[in-house]
């Protein structure tokens, strides 16, 4: 990756995240001219963020209010978007595999350990496209539905906590530090949240961003949902 691309895609890191806490859909108008099958390892994890980017316009004020009135229309785009995300992985070569690494019994989260960090950050950023979704479809299914989706995302949230458990480079703390935050936004259990925030306040520590920790954020989302 060139330098002139380095610097587009730290600037889409940005000003997805930007467009997350906004609720609007990001400025990039840009469309990938490159397959999936004609990508390498690097390239691949790049373009996570790219289809992450897919998924927070889906999820901005805009497309909920387009969709408030044809529920099955919005259904459907969501679908659409967990598809590109499936065909992503599918396409994603052995370096994104998990490697081995020790547990404990006493682990809140199983450690999955995926080097170099740039894949693993594509993995956690995959895992909150999932959420996202699932957090902003419309459930027309009843309670069974409900409980699925309900299932569907901790499963999401416990991928990007156990990766993060063992992400401790300088260089994947702030995108790290992102998807912890999303990811914590659904829990509830009280020891599974302290291991949110604990693993907010390492990536801080070591990147010293942003000034004030999202983990306070987080304690106010919190707070509002337990109210």
């Amino acid at each position: 990756m060139g330098l002139k691309q380095a610097v587009w895609w730290a600037w889409l890191c940005q000003d997805v995240w930007a467009a997350f806490r906004e609720k609007r859909r990001p400025f990039t108008f840009w469309r990938p001219l490159k397959t999936l099958d004609d990508m390498g390892p690097s390239e691949l994890a790049a373009r996570s963020v790219y289809f992450f980017a897919q998924v927070v316009a889906f999820c901005s004020h805009e497309e909920n209010e387009a969709g408030r009135n044809d529920p099955h229309a919005r259904i459907a785009a969501a679908d659409a978007l967990r598809e590109m995300l499936e065909n992503w992985r599918r396409h994603l070569t052995a370096e994104f595999q998990p490697l081995p690494f020790p547990s404990s019994p006493d682990d809140i989260f199983k450690p999955i350990w995926i080097n170099p960090p740039a894949f693993a950050v594509a993995f956690q950023i995959y895992y909150c496209s999932h959420i996202l979704l699932l957090m902003n479809v419309p459930v027309l299914g009843g309670l069974e539905q409900y409980t699925q989706q309900r299932k569907r995302l901790m499963e999401c949230v416990k991928k990007v906590c156990g990766i993060g458990m063992t992400l401790s480079d300088y260089p994947s703390s702030v995108l790290c530090s992102q998807c912890l935050f999303i990811a914590g936004i659904p829990l509830e259990n009280s020891r599974e949240r302290k291991c949110v925030l604990d693993l907010l306040e390492a990536c801080h520590n070591r990147s010293g961003w942003p000034v004030k920790p999202l983990g306070e954020e987080l304690k106010l989302r919190w707070e509002a949902s337990d109210a």
